[in-house]
């Protein structure tokens, strides 16, 4: 009987023995000790990570891709794919083929354009998210608290184990002008970003028309490139006196209804920009909700530095006027679907990136519908 059950036991011990001097030939022989590969052959499925890069971004793709590998293999995934973005498919494209192939976590490596472009064909699916910032801005990378200028540190993270279920927001435009020919139309450039197939620009950090997206529609990119966030100051003093917006603003289908004279409305999942400053306080990227800021400049100079001074004292813990909307300063209100209205159409854009100007908007949030990987308890 002892034999008998000695016996028993020896052949799986044996077997599996056998298959592991095999497993171990293959990984040395096949797949060559260089290639940062750990086969998960307990589950028969292989933890594939898929970076999606910007190629105008990286100067050394021989160093971007070895860091990437060894940040996968720390963190036990079998292969690491690399597929460039172009001019005309920047990133959603890639990422909708990465979800449809059962992709398991899909890496946007570029600036705050590619990120919000590989986010909108990830969201509400089950593939994971992870980010490397290599833009100008870095906005929702700040936001998050994914280290920047720091390729090490920023493939742990993406590459990590941590991952937090993050809202993203949705702009839809409507009404468009195509003239060209008013003052506050954006000038004729070819570069204005596309919606996603269902007409919808996604966004994880923050949106607007008047003021803001004017400044970013005439950020001159050779500029952008050599001065980085400077480039996007130069445009907006020369657009710090322009005429005020005059916009219809309904909150929850028309719970909230205001009629309002600012120079630019912002919608912000997101509130945290470059230098630290937080120029929407509340706005938190897992709470679920809008943060809709509307921003007034009045009596010249004098009121650019006490806007100044406001956003200086946010970052202070004194915040601006919660849960309501006013004529000067910064205002806050929060909601869950936004819609705006103007006469004229203004220019709009989303994380930056200029859209076209337009004179209906709505806007919607989409809770949890991201699986970001994060640095190890953030909450932002």
């Amino acid at each position: 009987m002892a034999a008998s059950t000695a016996l028993l036991w020896s052949v799986p011990l044996i077997g599996a023995g056998a298959l592991s001097g095999v497993l171990a030939y293959a990984k040395a022989k096949v797949l060559g000790p260089e290639n940062p590969i750990s086969l998960s052959f307990a589950t028969g499925h292989l933890n594939v990570a898929r970076v999606i890069y910007n190629p105008v971004k990286i100067s050394d793709l021989d160093r971007f891709q070895a860091v990437c590998k060894e940040a996968a293999q720390r963190n036990k995934f079998d292969r690491v794919e690399f597929v460039p973005t172009t001019e005309d498919e920047p990133g959603s494209t890639q990422a909708a083929a990465a979800v449809s192939e059962g992709v398991d976590r899909v890496i946007a490596a570029g600036g705050d354009g590619t990120v919000r472009l590989v986010a909108g064909a990830l969201a509400g699916t089950e593939v994971e998210f992870g980010i490397l910032p290599l833009g100008t801005g870095n906005l929702y990378a700040r936001n998050v608290k994914i280290p920047i200028d720091n390729l090490e540190a920023s493939a742990q993270v993406a590459f990590g184990r941590q991952i937090s279920a993050r809202d993203i927001a949705w702009l839809e435009a409507s009404d468009q002008d195509t003239a060209q020919d008013g003052p506050h139309d954006l000038p004729s450039r070819p570069d204005l970003v596309a919606p996603m197939a269902d007409g919808r620009h996604p966004f994880l950090v923050i949106s607007g028309l008047g003021f803001d997206a004017q400044m970013m529609a005439d950020t001159d990119t050779r500029w952008k490139e050599k001065i980085g966030w400077g480039a996007y100051v130069a445009a907006g003093v020369k657009h710090a006196f322009d005429d005020r917006l005059h916009v219809t603003l309904s909150v929850d289908d028309g719970q909230t209804v205001r009629k309002l004279s600012v120079k630019s409305l912002f919608f912000a999942n997101c509130g945290r920009l470059p230098g630290g400053a937080n120029l929407v306080p509340d706005a938190l990227s897992d709470d679920g909700l809008l943060d809709i800021c509307a921003m007034d400049v009045q009596k010249g100079v004098i009121g650019w530095a006490a806007l100044g001074f406001q956003v200086l004292a946010q970052n202070f813990g004194r915040k601006g006027n919660a849960n309501k909307l006013q004529p000067g300063g910064l205002s806050f209100l929060q909601g869950k679907k936004v819609q705006t209205s103007t006469k004229v159409a203004r220019p709009v854009q989303v994380d930056g990136d200029p859209i076209g100007s337009y004179r209906r908007l709505s806007i919607t949030v989409d809770p949890g519908a991201l699986k970001v990987a994060c640095p190890a308890e953030d909450r932002s």
